[in-house]
């Protein structure tokens, strides 16, 4: 997975038909998959110095 900016995620993620899943433990990471499984990208919270949080995008190397 390529970490990208959230204006690069959303452009490659909206128009396709995706599920998405949560992790169940912390952090509670957000994958978002196709229909038939394949993970596409995923958002994941980071926590800088346990007072604030951000969150990376990733894409997968094809779905760009």
């Amino acid at each position: 997975m390529k970490q990208v900016t959230s204006k690069e995620f959303y452009k490659v993620i909206g128009p396709l038909d995706v599920t998405l899943t949560l992790t169940e433990d912390y952090p509670y990471t957000t994958y978002f998959k196709l229909r038939n499984g394949e993970t596409v990208g995923r958002i994941a919270p980071i926590v800088n110095l346990g007072f604030t949080t951000v969150e990376a995008y990733y894409l997968m190397e094809v779905a760009q």
